[in-house]
């Protein structure tokens, strides 16, 4: 396999198994057990790097489905391919990493194999000094340069725990038709990475569940993007993605378009304890194309309980179906500091948005604080009446809406029981 050596740029672009002994094998198992349920088998071996195999790539071509490899702390050069199901952990003092300046490639590709990552780091560049700290870094290393992707899993169930990803400039995680399951996943963290990257992860046909996301950077366009069609598609041919996200904090672009959260075509999308915020002194956005959460469609179904959403332009953007299958629900959450408005409906012509007291089973009690733009904007072709019952309103309702108070052909924000 050959690899581009050219930058990437922005896509908007052996030796012998070891034996163990069955006290190592005991606790091998129950650091495992303590640490992920997938964790390994009773005749799982431990492959060591480096102290056995010089590098991860040795050690996993060596090892049989099911093997554990320990990572020791430091750098690992790469890139790394799996084919088999493996769990590779970081031992971490110092953090465990994988490195690789691949250009346009990925330095961590897995295909069809079940595969658990465990405190790891992935970097795309080239280690320019082991052991100093570059200014404004927290981790060991100097490294130059960014690869086009991180890690790129395909028809894989990939289990992350403890994992950053650095140094990527379009994706830096990739699932299509798998399944990822994240916990504590932190992207562009903890190094001085400030290339802008397209995308955070970039789900395809497939089901995510994340928990404790951490993307603090401002430093990345689309946080977590699904099913978006290539270029030359007019939708997407993975399949329906159903995608979970709980107790994460987002940070959106500091540039003037982006987006912590963004939906295509045939995606179910829940958010739970999510926080979306953008700091101080970002481009100021020409249209309402900088959103905490993009609803496009057709065909995608969106429900968000107990989510802050603070300073992005645009809280949520939806746009109606044709077909009348895109709908919203949101309750429980926080609205404030929007420039350009909490919640932007265009071309709703169905009960397809539930603010509250609707027919998804929004309990409302939603807050919409203080902001510069509209609290709920219905655009010329949205003519359905939006139920927005049981919500906290800073100043008049009526002041903050648009709707058919202001255009009879509009629906209406039923706010007032």
């Amino acid at each position: 396999m050959t690899y581009s050596t050219a930058p990437p740029t922005r896509a908007c672009p052996g030796a012998a198994r070891p034996t163990i002994s069955v006290v190592r094998m005991a606790r091998a198992l129950a650091l495992g057990a303590a640490q992920l349920a997938w964790l390994p088998s009773a005749q799982a071996a431990v492959l060591r790097v480096p102290a056995i195999y010089p590098t991860v790539q040795a050690a996993v071509n060596a090892a049989s489905p099911g093997d554990t490899i320990r990572l020791a702390g430091g750098a690992h050069p790469g890139p790394v391919r799996i084919d088999k199901d493996l769990n590779l952990i970081g031992d971490g003092r110092p953090v465990s990493t994988i490195y690789a300046h691949v250009g346009d490639g990925a330095v961590m590709a897995i295909d069809r194999a079940t595969v658990a990552l465990v405190n790891i780091e992935i970097i795309g560049g080239r280690l320019v000094s082991p052991g100093s700290f570059a200014p404004g870094s927290e981790l060991p290393g100097i490294y130059a340069g960014e690869s086009s992707r991180g890690i790129d899993a395909t028809a894989a169930r990939l289990k992350l725990r403890g994992v950053m990803v650095n140094h990527v400039v379009n994706h830096l995680v990739t699932i299509t038709n798998g399944r990822l399951e994240a916990d504590d996943l932190r992207l562009k963290s903890g190094r001085a990475d400030y290339s802008q990257a397209d995308v955070g992860i970039r789900i395809r046909g497939s089901t995510a569940r994340l928990r404790g996301l951490r993307q603090m950077s401002s430093t990345v366009d689309h946080t977590v993007d699904i099913n978006q069609p290539e270029r030359d598609e007019a939708a997407p041919a993975w399949g329906h993605s159903d995608v979970e996200v709980m107790q994460s904090t987002v940070v959106s672009s500091a540039l003037s378009w982006g987006h912590c959260f963004r939906a295509f075509s045939d995606v179910s999308l829940s958010l739970d304890g999510v926080s979306c915020t953008r700091r101080p002194g970002g481009e100021a956005p020409q249209y309402d194309n900088h959103t905490a959460v993009s609803v496009n469609g057709p065909q995608v179904d969106v429900r968000i309980s107990r989510c802050k959403f603070r300073d992005v332009p645009v809280g949520i953007s939806f746009f109606g179906d044709i077909g009348q299958r895109n709908t919203l629900s949101v309750e429980r959450s926080l609205f404030e500091g929007h420039d350009r408005g909490a919640v932007l409906i265009r071309s709703l012509r169905y009960s397809g948005v539930d603010l509250g007291g609707g027919r998804f089973g929004s309990a409302g009690l939603n807050v919409f604080g203080a902001m510069a733009g509209v609290a709920v904007h219905l655009d010329s072709s949205s003519n359905a009446d939006v139920p927005a019952y049981d919500n906290v309103w800073t100043g008049d309702p009526e002041r903050s809406i648009r709707d058919r108070s202001d255009d009879p052909s509009l629906g209406k924000v039923l706010w007032q029981r």
